[in-house]
């Protein structure tokens, strides 16, 4: 996630990522050092999500705004 604006993932990419991290989260082979690189990855990736919903929201309320 450090490549942030090299790399624009879409909302379902990110998705799609952290179903993959959930699932190796849930994974009884996985050590514990890994399970909290794992969850701090995860909430990379939730911060991301957050950001392009809610830069989504305002752009969609600036445009029905000015659409008035």
């Amino acid at each position: 996630m450090a490549d942030e604006k090299k790399e624009e993932k879409t909302l379902e990419e990110a998705f799609s990522e952290l179903d993959v991290l959930a699932g190796r989260l849930e994974d009884r082979e996985t050590s514990l050092e890994d399970s909290f690189r794992l969850y701090k990855q995860g909430m990379e990736l939730l911060k991301y999500c957050n950001h392009i919903v809610l830069n989504s929201f305002s752009q969609w309320k600036h445009f029905k705004t000015i659409a008035k």
